[in-house]
């Protein structure tokens, strides 16, 4: 089990400010919360310089695996995107964020696991609906 400064190394404040489809979205990721902020590989960020403030996009991450919704011009991806847009107006766009880089890397995104405040996790969600897959 991670220990506690592992589990909050990479979680950050954030607001979600598009919905892209149902298992991609936009975020501003909120850095203030670390002086010096390790990106990972060796990079890191003095936050006390310039905005402390990222806006990137992000592909939602499960541990099992890849984790999928289908494409937004599907039924399915459809389904999936109007339930992640619901949900994020329901709990506002202010959420947790724990990053994971991508080891594939694919289109650069950054992997993450995104929370409301009351702790519903978004991909749990997602996957309790069947509206998207671990592969």
């Amino acid at each position: 089990m991670e220990d506690m400064e592992e589990l909050q190394k990479y979680t950050y404040r954030c607001r979600i400010i598009r919905v892209v489809d149902g298992d991609t979205l936009d975020l501003r990721v909120d850095l203030r919360s670390q002086r010096t902020l390790d990106l990972g590989f060796r990079t890191y960020i003095s936050v006390d310089i310039g905005n402390p403030y990222i806006v990137d996009r992000f592909r939602l991450w499960h541990p099992d695996g890849r984790f999928n919704a289908d494409e937004s011009n599907t039924e399915s991806g459809q389904n999936a995107t109007e339930f992640v847009e619901s949900w994020v107006n329901s709990y506002g766009p202010d959420m947790i964020v724990k990053t994971h880089k991508d080891k594939r890397g694919s289109f650069g995104r950054w992997l993450a696991e995104i929370t409301n405040y009351d702790g519903a996790n978004l991909t749990d969600e997602l996957l309790i609906r069947n509206l998207a897959t671990v592969e």
